[in-house]
């Protein structure tokens, strides 16, 4: 089992076995995080988070997601996406500067990045 700081891929991450221990790779280093609170909804204890990663369940607290949202759009992402179950919304983000709040009744899209995607926001959190 590799330790935390070891340089992985994602690849890797994911075929690590599900010991209930959460993990995240970060610009593809290894990191174990401590134990979820008891009123987390994750499904899933293994995160990928990074400019070339895949996005996963998460968490964080709010100076958590705004670092990391940060990192990855001084990286070069292009769309993030940070949503709010307590709020039913989602902000979008294509950079430090532009950043809209989407609510129950608007349509996410995937913009440039993901051409041809549409979600009612609603229907995330149903």
């Amino acid at each position: 089992m590799p330790e935390t700081g070891t340089r992985i891929t994602a690849e890797e991450l994911l075929k690590l076995p599900d010991d209930g221990k959460r993990r995240e790779l970060v610009v593809g280093e290894l990191r174990e995080m401590a134990p979820a609170g008891a009123h987390t909804t994750r499904r899933s204890a293994r995160r990928i988070l990074g400019p070339r990663g895949r996005g996963g369940v998460a968490n964080d607290t709010a100076a958590e997601v705004q670092s990391k949202v940060q990192m990855w759009l001084e990286a070069g992402v292009r769309l993030v996406w940070v949503v709010y179950p307590g709020t039913n919304s989602v902000v979008v983000l294509k950079s430090l500067k532009e950043a809209a709040t989407l609510t129950a009744t608007d349509i996410l899209t995937g913009n440039d990045v993901v051409p041809g995607f549409e979600c009612l926001v609603a229907e995330i959190f149903e």
